[in-house]
């Protein structure tokens, strides 16, 4: 805890060599993406991940009109 003031941001990683198209990249990359910004601009207090899920919902409704690939999977929850 004392070294976490030491953090100033953070990253996602996204390993693109076998990856052949811009369809899987963004298969790969969200809803990851989305998860990585919540973690990162939430304050501590305030993250939810119940109301994550709900608010990704809505998310993936901009996805499906904007053509983004993503995988359906989480559409279960």
């Amino acid at each position: 805890a004392e070294q976490a003031k030491y953090i100033w941001g953070g990253q996602g990683c996204l390993w693109s060599e076998y990856i052949t198209n811009p369809a899987k990249v963004q298969y790969q990359l969200f809803p990851r993406l989305d998860a990585l910004s919540e973690i990162l601009w939430s304050p501590k207090e305030k993250k939810n991940y119940p109301d994550f899920q709900k608010r990704l919902k809505t998310q993936f409704k901009r996805y499906d009109l904007m053509g983004i690939t993503y995988p359906k999977r989480y559409l279960e929850n």
